[in-house]
């Protein structure tokens, strides 16, 4: 009866790779094709063979996906020249990790005042590889050394805001310049800083908050910032997002995809949040 080996020419495979699958059989083989292989988390292009023993196609992994045991199998369906039944086989084990990385970006304080700093934590959705403080950017203020306890995921360092400065206009952004440990990269992350100490005010207009962390105007101890909501300003919010709001003193009518404001909302008395 007829034999078989099955080899992948790459069996550590990541977001956009392929690899070449190689059947080798112990002789000729007929009633063979695509139909007699089953594969793991992914697809096989069509198996072609210019001798009849050595058969190839090309492997493309499933996407979004980490799964480190994975394996190819022949069935016994086919059969030799002779007309007698294969023998079924199965590949080495090969992984598959087409995820990428995602992170979130979180201050514990996103409202500065002179003379403070705050703790910046960047999470991780895996450990992650070539990562430092230059694949992150700091708006209006410096950011000591990031370092990770946990191996990987987990990242603090230090914010430090500009001194004698206003503005409420802030982000933090990483950069797609990492990789996790497979060597995937990941889309660019944002998260918003709110720094002020005086009087915001916010003109008739359209604000779209599409960022994937909460957003607010913090109550802390001491001198509050205020925030005037000057004429009619719609929040637009992004899919999946919801409101809520405990804004004393300010009139707040509320549908399901904006939120109209006027009047004055003070930050120790309320907060809106994005969650």
């Amino acid at each position: 009866a007829p034999t078989a080996t099955i080899q992948l020419a790459d069996e550590a495979l990541k977001a956009g790779e392929t690899t070449t699958l190689t059947i080798t059989f112990s002789e000729k083989v007929s009633n063979f094709s695509n139909a007699d292989v089953t594969v793991a988390n992914g697809s096989l292009g069509t198996l072609s063979s210019a001798d009849g023993i050595v058969w190839s196609g090309t492997f493309t992994p499933s996407v979004n996906l980490e799964d480190a045991t994975n394996s190819i199998t022949l069935a016994s369906t086919y059969t030799d020249v002779a007309g007698n039944a294969g023998q079924s086989a199965d590949s080495g084990n090969y992984t598959v990790d087409t995820k990428a990385p995602t992170a979130t970006i979180q201050l514990a304080n996103e409202a500065l005042k002179a003379g403070q700093s705050t703790v910046l934590t960047i999470t991780f959705s895996e450990k992650v590889a070539d990562f430092s403080n230059a694949d992150v950017t700091v708006a209006n203020g410096s950011l000591g050394t990031l370092s990770s306890a946990d191996g990987g995921t987990t990242w603090t360092g230090t914010f430090t805001p500009t001194a004698n400065l206003e503005d409420v206009t802030n982000v933090i952004t990483l950069a797609n310049t990492y990789t996790d440990l497979a060597g995937n990269t990941s889309a660019v992350t944002v998260a918003n800083a709110i720094t002020s100490t005086g009087t915001i005010n916010i003109w008739g207009g359209s604000v779209v908050l599409s960022d994937t962390l909460q957003s607010s105007m913090p109550t802390r101890a001491g001198p509050q910032p205020t925030i005037s909501i000057i004429g009619s300003t719609s929040i637009s919010l992004a899919s999946g997002k919801t409101i809520n709001t405990d804004a004393g003193n300010n009139d707040v009518a509320l549908t399901t995809d904006s939120l109209t404001m006027s009047g004055t909302v003070y930050a120790g008395t309320g907060a809106i949040e994005i969650a």
